[in-house]
Order: structure tokens, then C-alpha cells, then sequence
């Protein structure tokens, strides 16, 4: 997509409009604002996203696993679609503690309960009696059948008032990506898109860039 045509879409999908609140550290990313709204600069997010999608593709192209990170429940969908055309591990909605910094632990977990899940999930969905323990677990283990070891990166499509992810990825020197809003922090994250990560329409575009990128990969 050429850089003009981006330009436009990001302006159709809001993707410039910030939060009211603004994290110091964003001051530099915003060209002004409209009325309360603080305006992102369209030119520097472009930047960074072209940064930040020639670090994917050279992960994809490598062959990495990169481990998507979603906690707003309107984007699980999303989220999980994407997921899957990339072949990623995922995590929707509530993070699993230590999954990063304790692994080997966690590894032997999901590798159990995913066991267990085989064998039993027939026989548990006819139940009439709801299992709620069960359900949760497996909503929360249900992305991460696939992560084979800890990931070469992690995504994180909010990284609002997602520090403790941040702190894990940072003890192991995993790199962080992720879509930032501007009453976040930006210095804790490596490849970071100033974006307003409260558009569905703006993250979906997001999306459509990292799977074409992936799609150019594969044709080459």
C-alpha cells in the first residue's frame, strides 16, 4: 500500500485520534489537538509502522513464534482470527502469570491440560452440568497449544495497564510490540505504533497490514 493511500486510511479508521489523557512520554508523537482530543502525528506512526512490519515479516521469515497478546474482550474474535492465518500461539483476555519467565513450568501445564482436553471434551460437552474451572482454563490455555518454547517476541495490542507482561518479557530480553494509545507509556516498548488501539476499525486495518506483509513473505 502505497504511503499516500496509508495515510488516508489511517485518517478514515481515527487511527490519529488519541485518548484525553497523555502520558508524557507520547508528547513527541502528538502533531496537536482538536478540541480535548490530542492528535497523533500520522507521519511519525507511519514511521514506526513500517519499523515495526519489517520486524515482523523477518520473524515470520525466520520462522519464529511470536506470542499475540489481547486483553480488551471486543477484539478476542479478532484477535483469534489473526492468530491462526499466522500460525501464532495467542492469549485472549486474561493473561497467564508467569507464562513467560516461568515456561518450563508452564510448558508441562499446558501440554497436560491440553491432554486432558483431548480425551475428555466429547464427553464433558454433553454434560448438562457446566464446569466452569474447565471452561476458564481452557480459554485461557486454548492459544498457547502451539508455543513450543518462549517466544522470540510478544505482541501486545494494549499496552495500557499491561506493565507486569512488559516486566516478564524484559527479565528474558524478548522484544516487545505493541499498538500504543497515547495516555500510555512508549519508552518500555522496543517496536512500538502510536495508534488508537480503540478503533476496531483502525486496529483491523493493523491487522490486514501484518498478514499482508506476511502474504508478500511467502509469495517471494
Amino acid at each position: 500500500m502505497k504511503k499516500k493511500h496509508l495515510l488516508k486510511e489511517l485518517v478514515e479508521k481515527k487511527s490519529h485520534l488519541g485518548a484525553t489523557q497523555v502520558n508524557s512520554t507520547m508528547f513527541q508523537y502528538i502533531q496537536g489537538y482538536r478540541g480535548k482530543t490530542p492528535v497523533l502525528n500520522l507521519h511519525e506512526t507511519l514511521y514506526l509502522l513500517q519499523k515495526t512490519l519489517a520486524f515482523l515479516k523477518m520473524l515470520h521469515a525466520g520462522k519464529h513464534q511470536i506470542l499475540l497478546i489481547n486483553s480488551e474482550p471486543k477484539y478476542s474474535a479478532l484477535v483469534q482470527f489473526l492468530a491462526k492465518k499466522l500460525q501464532q500461539p495467542y492469549v485472549n483476555e486474561a493473561w497467564i502469570g508467569g507464562l513467560l519467565t516461568n515456561w518450563e513450568q508452564m510448558k508441562t501445564s499446558v501440554v497436560a491440560f491440553h491432554k486432558f482436553d483431548a480425551f475428555f471434551e466429547s464427553s464433558l460437552q454433553k454434560q448438562s452440568t457446566p464446569f466452569p474451572k474447565y471452561l476458564k482454563t481452557k480459554k485461557k490455555l486454548s492459544g498457547v497449544k502451539t508455543l513450543q518454547q518462549r517466544p522470540a517476541a510478544v505482541f501486545l495490542f494494549q499496552t495500557l495497564n499491561n506493565e507486569n507482561i512488559i516486566r516478564e518479557a524484559k527479565v528474558l530480553n524478548i522484544p516487545v510490540i505493541g499498538l500504543v494509545e497515547t495516555s500510555a507509556q512508549i519508552k518500555t516498548i522496543e517496536y512500538p505504533v502510536p495508534l488508537n488501539n480503540q478503533s476496531m476499525k483502525s486496529v483491523y486495518l493493523f491487522c490486514q497490514l501484518w498478514w499482508s506483509s506476511v502474504q508478500k513473505e511467502s509469495l517471494e
